[in-house]
């Protein structure tokens, strides 16, 4: 430990054996508390410490009896200055030493300062051993002393603490006689004391040195308040050694970044003398930040007057970092680290107080994925948030600074655009970010296209405060989803009576569902020589008060709402029971066809269709289910795997609407399936398109070279039942060969269309049950 601590340490505790030059247990207290408010002492315990202060305590009353009230002459000698610094009575009186005043010479405390000065010179251990010294007396008699010294620093400089043993020949004059056995008696109790009071030394060196809150000490004495002293601690955390360090004005430690308010504390503490605890930014050695939880005390002379600070020192740095990451995720997405709903309603009504005052608009994007379920569905959730962290970064690149792009949760973003000052350049960012999110993204070595819906609000327009313009935004992205999806709308005040009736209608068909009011129709589907061999299951929603409601109406609100699974559960296990039926009436050879959903399709279809089967008893061949083109080549190894899987259960797979969507022939050629559906938009104009026929003919001729058979939809005329079965279609299926109706109806049309030996007709010919679905 340096010079500078021993003198603020071992000389205030020494200093408090002395009358006139004594510092206050208090002053010491105040140091120690500085040097321990950051328990965290290492090595020792809160405990030992308060032990060790009480000791000092106890030691003050008795060090003041033993050496100002001992009969044992003691006084502090300053080889630099030649002369008494302090001494007690008995060295007073019995060796005629005066306090801070220069002995004459020729008299026993000259005598007495020669020695000292040369045993000073000596090695500590002859020191410790002591020096016999002898002084004539006029009288002839001698004054001799056994002389033991140990070194001190008093008042700032080295000085020598001795104890004389006299030993005089002949008793002194008027004095008296110091008897050896009371010094004999008295150095045992002198020495222990000594010894517990280095003992206590040791334990606040050590409490100093080992602690891992780094110390430092400067004196404020002189103007710039250099470091006199740091602990290892310090070293270790600032990166500069004790040389680097000592002699310089701890401001160097925060570089140039002197603009912190913590700075301009500390500058009002030091000025008024005050303890102050901060936390500012400091710099290591090598240039690095980190966060200094600084407490500062001020140490002050029995005047009053501050002569040193003490800091207790903290690296903060992964705390303050925690804190930091804690705001960071409050306010931000983790997946995307885009700012979330909370900061982006923050920001958005910041832009609006903005654009109040300088008169300008604000602009707010409400942006949906198309289809993003399906890719989190069938590709996991993996490849979805690959997706939306490639969206996040793509929206970023395309505003400016002083706007925002934040995940308002799921799949939705929704970008700010402040400032703007006409609509031509909100619709600009527009047209950017649909192109930008359209790029393909590549997910395990596949092209996946993401389409965006936008909806767009402009404040004042049309709104405003922050709340409004985000849901009219919103209401004008399901405008867009309702109009085909992969377009941009600007909000209208006729959305609102919109959104109203769509919240009505999910309300309603959450009670639908409550109330099974979801009903099958079932259209026929016949051979191309005219034999029935199937029906489609179609679902109805049998409205209680508005009568039967088709499914244009309400699929896509199941879709947006998260029900459309459920339903497909409900439509499979209603085509079960109805099969069931055929079963009994004779006609168990007639499968049923069943439209599935994406999102059944990636959920649990396998376990769906499998329960169904069990339940109803439905015998292999009994079900068909109809799959989109673009719900297999979402991921076509996974939907090869989920169709394989079905077929082992007996289940035929047909694609519908095949030449509508994306097909790969490599993947096509690998498809577990039974029979393509020409979509009837290339029916519908065959008398009049070469175009249409020649993709009929081709999908017919691609069928065949797969061995696969296909069904034609859409046939509304003779003519084009004719032409398709000229060419080879091997089914047919169309409101000419018999319309959706109810059960009985379909089974009707089918047995009408049966041979009259059939012997099934004979059995039906007797009125039927009536069903319902």
């Amino acid at each position: 430990m340096t010079t500078g601590l021993v003198t603020l340490l071992a000389g205030v505790l020494v200093g408090s054996l002395l009358r006139r030059h004594r510092v206050q247990v208090a002053q010491l207290d105040a140091a120690h508390r500085a040097l321990l408010d950051a328990d965290r002492v290492a090595g020792i315990s809160q405990g030992e410490l308060n032990q060790a202060r009480e000791r000092l305590r106890r030691m003050e009353g008795q060090q003041r009896a033993i050496f100002g009230d001992s009969p044992v002459p003691m006084w502090i000698h300053c080889p630099t200055k030649g002369c008494v610094m302090a001494a007690n009575a008995a060295a007073s009186s019995s060796l005629g030493l005066v306090e801070g005043a220069a002995p004459a010479e020729g008299s026993p405390a000259h005598s007495l300062g020669w020695t000292l000065d040369t045993l000073a010179t000596r090695r500590a251990e002859e020191r410790a051993a002591g020096e016999f010294w002898s002084f004539p007396l006029p009288d002839g008699r001698r004054l001799a002393a056994h002389l033991q010294v140990r070194d001190l620093e008093f008042a700032g400089m080295p000085c020598l603490l001795v104890t004389a043993l006299v030993q005089p020949h002949t008793p002194a004059p008027n004095s008296a006689p110091l008897q050896s056995d009371m010094a004999t008696d008295a150095a045992p109790n002198w020495d222990d004391e000594k010894r517990r009071f280095a003992t206590d030394l040791r334990l606040l060196r050590r409490a100093v040195e080992t602690t891992d809150s780094g110390i430092v000490i400067t004196d404020a004495t002189l103007t710039d308040h250099p470091i006199i002293y740091v602990n290892p601690a310090f070293e270790r955390i600032t990166g500069c050694t004790s040389e680097q360090l000592v002699g310089r004005n701890c401001r160097f430690l925060q570089g140039s970044d002197r603009e912190q308010a913590a700075v301009d504390a500390i500058r009002s503490a030091l000025q008024g003398g005050r303890d102050v605890r901060v936390t500012l930014r400091n710099y290591r050695h090598d240039g690095s930040l980190f966060w200094n939880d600084l407490h500062l005390t001020p140490l002050r002379a029995p005047d009053g007057e501050v002569t040193h600070h003490v800091a207790i020192v903290n690296d903060v740095t992964e705390q303050r970092h925690y804190e930091e990451q804690l705001a960071f995720r409050a306010t931000h997405d983790d997946l995307t680290g885009l700012p979330n709903r909370q900061l982006l309603v923050d920001r958005l009504e910041q832009a609006i107080r903005v654009a109040d005052r300088s008169n300008s608009k604000v602009a707010v994007m409400f942006i949906d994925l198309d289809d993003f379920k399906l890719i989190n569905d069938t590709l996991g959730h993996a490849a979805g948030d690959k997706v939306l962290r490639a969206v996040a970064s793509r929206l970023s690149g395309l505003v400016r600074d002083t706007d925002t792009v934040a995940r308002f949760g799921g799949d939705e973003f929704v970008v700010l655009l402040t400032e703007q000052g006409d609509p031509t350049s909100s619709n600009a960012v527009i047209g950017r970010v649909t192109q930008a999110i359209s790029q393909p993204i590549i997910i395990d070595g596949t092209s996946h296209a993401i389409t965006p819906s936008i909806g767009h609000a402009i404040y004042p327009d049309s709104g405003t405060t922050a709340d409004t313009l985000l849901m009219r935004s919103d209401m004008a992205m399901y405008q867009a989803k309702r109009l085909g999806r992969n377009r941009a709308v600007g909000y209208d005040a006729s959305f609102d009576a919109n959104t109203s009736e769509r919240l009505q209608l999910v309300k309603e068909l959450r009670e639908a569902f409550e109330n099974n009011e979801f009903v099958l129709a079932f259209q026929p589907v016949f051979h191309r020589d005219g034999r029935p061999v199937a029906m489609e299951a179609l679902v109805r929603w049998n409205h209680p008060e508005q009568g039967e409601i088709p499914p244009g109406r309400f699929i896509t609100v199941c879709e947006e709402s998260g029900m459309i699974g459920e339903l497909g559960r409900r439509v499979l296990t209603m085509a079960a029971k109805h099969h069931k039926r055929l079963s009994a009436l004779g006609l168990g050879q007639f499968r049923i066809a069943v439209n599935v959903s994406a999102a059944q399709f990636a959920e649990s279809l396998y376990e769906d269709v499998q329960q169904a089967m069990v339940d109803h008893g439905l015998r292999p061949g009994a079900l068909e289910l109809e799959l989109t083109e673009s719900m297999i080549m979402d991921n076509p190894e996974r939907a090869i795997a989920t169709m394989e899987a079905l077929t082992h259960l007996g289940v035929s797979i047909a694609v519908d609407d095949f030449g509508t969507g994306y097909s790969s022939l490599s993947y096509l050629k690998r498809l577990p399936i039974r029979r393509l559906k020409i979509d009837r938009s290339f029916v519908r104009d065959l008398a009049d398109n070469d175009s249409d026929r020649s993709i009929c003919q081709s999908v017919i001729a691609l069928a065949k070279a797969l061995e696969l058979e296909t069904v034609a939809e859409g046939v509304e005329t003779p003519a084009q039942r004719d032409w398709l079965a000229e060419h080879g279609v091997d089914e047919l299926q169309g409101y000419f060969l018999g319309k959706p109706t109810r059960f009985e109806g379909a089974v009707a049309l089918m047995v009408k269309a049966l041979p009259a030996d059939h012997p099934v007709v004979a059995a039906l010919s007797r009125p039927m049950e009536a069903g319902t679905a």
